[in-house]
């Protein structure tokens, strides 16, 4: 049985390209399915895969870690000088 983790998310927050890259990163621990809320928001749902089953906080901890830091690095990048 695979555990899933959901949460609504803004994109003024987490950019569409930061949820790419985690995707990226972590898609040999879970699954990321991204469910539109309107143009700024959206409810993710992480899936973390069977062989990770007995670590899955840890995932999903670690997942929305990378997210974070992630997001901020590409707002910041955003920035204009």
């Amino acid at each position: 049985m695979s555990f899933e983790f959901l949460a609504e998310i803004d994109h003024a927050l987490y950019p569409r390209k930061a949820l790419a890259d985690a995707r990226q990163a972590y898609r040999d621990y879970c699954s990321l399915k991204i469910v539109p809320l309107g143009s700024s928001k959206a409810r993710i749902v992480i899936t973390v895969n069977d062989a990770y089953e007995n670590e899955s906080r840890q995932v999903i901890l670690d997942f929305l870690n990378y997210l974070l830091d992630t997001s901020i690095q590409t707002l910041l990048e955003e920035e204009p000088d």
